[in-house]
Formats: C-alpha cells, structure tokens, sequence
C-alpha cells in the first residue's frame, strides 16, 4: 500500500498534475484512516499504562523480597512483624505517631477472626528503619540495606483496591506480599500463581498467609465463618451484611463448612438471608459457591437479585442441575446433574455483551448457552437468598418470585460484577477444595 500511495506521488509530481484525481485522494484517504486505526489498537494507551503500572507492581514485590532475603541472611533471620497481622502499603493521615494504627478509618476489607490490620503514619511508611508500612528495620544490616525506601503500589489508595499488603508466617523465612493487577496482558501471572483469588497476585517464599480478603471485581463473599444468630458479614464491604430471618434454629448456623471452620444450613421450608446496603452496578456476573444439596426440587434458589421492575435474575438448582434465569425473559439449565448429599462447587458466569451464559462444576465447563439479555445489578432494597435478594434486594436460599426455599449448605459465596473466565472459576475451585 505505501508503495502505491509513493508511486501516486511520483507520478504527480512528474506530470506536473495540479493535484490528485479523487480516486487517488479516496485511495490515501482509505490507507490513512486504516493505518491510525492500527496504530491505535496496537498501542492503546490505556492499556499501555496499565501495563506500565503492573510491570512497576511485579518489580516492586520482587525488590522487596530479594531485600528481606538479604536482611534475614544478614541478621540471622531478625524479625519480620507480627504474625496474623496484615500490613498494607497505604499510609494512614489520622496516625498520631510512627506506630502507626489499625487503619479502622481506611475502608479496608473485613478480615477474618484472629487476624489485624496495620497502617504505617503518613511521615514514615517508606521508611526501611522499622517504621515503615513493612515492619523490619533494614538499617540493622552489618551491611549497607538494599533500599533507600520501601516501594509501594502506584495507585496505593483503599478505595480503588490497588495496594500493596505484607503478611509474615510464625516461622523465619515466612512471608507473602500481594497485590492486584490491572492490564490484561497480566492477569494470567495471577490466575496460576497457586490460590483461590484468581485476581490477586501473590509473592513471596509461603503462599498462604494472607487472609482471602479481596479479589478483582469481587463484589460480595460470604464465608460464613463469622455468622451469628442475625447476620453474616459481606467480607469486601463491611456494611453491607447478610440477614438472617428469624427462622433459623442454632444447629444450622454453626454446620461445619467445606473446608472451613462454619457454613450456613437453609432447611428448604423458611430459612432465607437477605443483603442489604449492597450499592452495585453489575451489566456481567459470576456467582461462585460450595454448594450441598439435601434435597432436590424443580426450583432451588441459590443466589437472587431483584429490582423493582421486571429485570433481575437469579442462580437456582432445577433438581440438581445448575441453572439461570431472568424471570419473563428466559429460564436456562445446564442439564448437568450434581450430586446430592455431597460438597460440590459450582459457578455460573454471563455475558450478556458476549452472549454467553456458562456453567462451572469442581471447576470444568459443563455447559454453555447464547443468551443476551441485560441483566441489573443496582441497589433497590434487601436481597433474598438460601442465598437470595427479594423483591427489593436480593437473597440466599429463597425467592420470592414464586416462593420457593432450597435444602442446602452453602460456603464460601462470591459474587463478582464481571464473568471470569474457565481458568479463574477452575483456580478458585483448585485453591478453595
């Protein structure tokens, strides 16, 4: 093509044309407008900076563990912080002195029991003397320390999830750093690096340590480990808990989960849990659950959301095959049966942009269908569920829709407001079984 457009050139020139024919002008026309296209698909700069930013973020976690491997060699592995604490990257401005705080202000993610948060004060948290949002004082080498400063992540704020955390283990040489990637290009790094938050890249010599406290898009998880009489937390938003309805006798709320400490049991005839103060836009959705089925029926809701209007959807058991539906708009089964009696993950995953509705059983593809209808995601009240959100919000284990209640235990539910793909649904079920 250029060769074309330069022979044009030479051509006009040696005739002496007083400008090009309209042909000639369409055809450079064509060639310019494609070639800018091209230039602005493959450079993309957003995307370009996402990159940027994430290939800073893998550096800096791999400064800061050749440097505490270095100290622990140097001082005969000194002290790394508390154990069950988690560190983060993010400075607190309400900290009155170098010991920093609990970062109770930050909005930071409900972390389990037994475990604490701490944020370093806003004059020191690079500082490598001990003071820093990383506890270990680097200046005690018999040598010079690695680093002038500790690197934090380039965004490093709580609200837009990017930030850097640091959790040490009870033994010397025991540690992890996490954080939370942006472009495309590096999500696989995440995805295979060994646990069950697919958005959530982990480093260090013991993957592990750190709590399953965020995930990318995650928008509501329910461990269950935390329950009550009333509620159980919404471990990425704390003020936005699941209630419980009064029905619910003690021994189903302290049923020993799927490997984990509790979950929750929905008896099939009036237990139910509603989300409230749950404020989200979702156009895609991925629900993610271990799922124990008691018992079976046409209708066993699983997950709910309602809005006011005619668009909501829900995730449900058609006897024992994962299934989905938007009510008045389609009914959808995967057909694939699921055991009863037995622990069994299961994820749905639609893309409406995509058309493509997809079910996940232990973390295989087990069925797909072209669908294309939007679905709403937004805030209009309490949620119903065995786990569901009624006919204002949403919920767990019961739908008001027609009034139906499932027989099942549930751990470890998560909702994210995006569909993830077949290798992120089978690493949650890899790192959560």
């Amino acid at each position: 093509m250029s060769f074309y457009v330069a022979a044009i050139l030479v051509r006009t020139v040696h005739q002496r044309a007083v400008g090009f024919t309209l042909i000639e002008l369409l055809i450079v026309i064509g060639i310019v407008a494609v070639l800018s296209a091209v230039a602005v698909l493959t450079l993309n700069p957003t995307e370009l900076l996402k990159q940027a930013r994430d290939s800073r973020r893998l550096t800096d976690l791999a400064t800061i563990n050749k440097a505490l491997s270095i100290y622990q060699a140097d001082t005969g592995a000194g002290t790394l912080g508390t154990p069950a604490t988690v560190y983060v990257s993010v400075p607190d401005p309400t900290a009155t002195s170098t010991l920093g705080t609990n970062c109770t202000s930050m909005g930071l993610p409900v972390l389990p029991s037994g475990y604490a948060y701490h944020c370093a004060a806003s004059s020191t948290f690079q500082n490598v003397d001990g003071t820093g949002w990383i506890p270990v004082n680097l200046t005690q080498m018999s040598t010079k320390s690695p680093l002038g400063t500790f690197p934090v992540d380039p965004t490093n704020t709580t609200t837009s999830g990017r930030y850097y955390t640091f959790v040490t283990g009870a033994y010397p040489k025991q540690w992890e750093d996490t954080t939370v990637f942006e472009s495309a290009k590096d999500q696989p790094i995440a995805v295979n690096d060994g646990d069950g938050y697919p958005g959530v890249y982990r480093a260090g010599p013991t993957i592990g340590v750190t709590p399953g406290i965020r995930d990318r898009n995650l928008v509501g998880y329910w461990t269950f480990d935390d329950v009550s009489t009333t509620s159980a937390k919404n471990i990425t938003n704390p003020s936005m808990s699941v209630d419980l309805t009064s029905n619910w006798s003690p021994a189903d709320l302290h049923v020993t989960g799927y490997n984990s400490p509790k979950a929750v049991h929905f008896d099939g005839v009036d237990d139910a849990a509603f989300l409230t103060g749950w404020e989200a836009t979702m156009n895609k959705m991925t629900f993610a659950a271990w799922v124990n089925q008691g018992a079976s029926s046409a209708f066993a809701p699983l997950f709910v959301r309602w809005a006011t209007g005619t668009t909501r959807w829900y995730v449900y058991l058609n006897n024992t095959a994962p299934s989905f539906g938007i009510p008045g708009t389609f009914e959808d089964t995967s057909n694939y049966a699921t055991p009863l009696g037995t622990w069994t993950h299961i994820a749905v995953t639609y893309d409406p942009s995509a058309s493509l509705l997809a079910y996940y059983v232990n973390g295989t593809q087990v069925a797909t269908s072209s669908r294309s209808a939007p679905i709403s995601f937004e805030n209009h009240g309490p949620v119903k569920t065995a786990f569901a959100l009624p006919p204002s919000p949403s919920s767990l284990g019961y739908s008001s829709y027609n009034d139906s209640y499932a027989n099942v235990t549930m751990d470890d539910v998560r909702v994210y407001d995006r569909a993830l793909s077949g290798s992120e649904i089978a690493a949650i079920y890899q790192g959560t079984k």
